[in-house]
């Protein structure tokens, strides 16, 4: 069934995986609210020859989806 034209999260998130971009077809998009406050930007990004664009749509107040959890940075010497 991929790729996808439009990707669209219905959560907050505080990050993207990697995975869901890969599923974007050319010129497709995905609109996900992404932070860790209650209210939070919602962004629409855009895929374009093999790389992405975003821009800020509006704030949104959603529920934390769970398992998009960002991992914390690990100290490395």
């Amino acid at each position: 069934m991929q790729p996808f034209d439009v990707i669209i999260v219905l959560g907050r998130t505080e990050a993207i995986p990697e995975k869901l971009f890969s599923q974007l077809a050319e010129g497709g998009r995905l609109v996900a609210a992404v932070g860790r406050a209650a209210v939070v930007p919602a962004r629409v990004w855009k895929m374009t020859k093999g790389s992405r664009s975003a821009r800020q749509g509006f704030d949104v107040a959603l529920p934390a989806l769970p398992g998009f959890v960002a991992r914390e940075a690990e100290f490395v010497f």
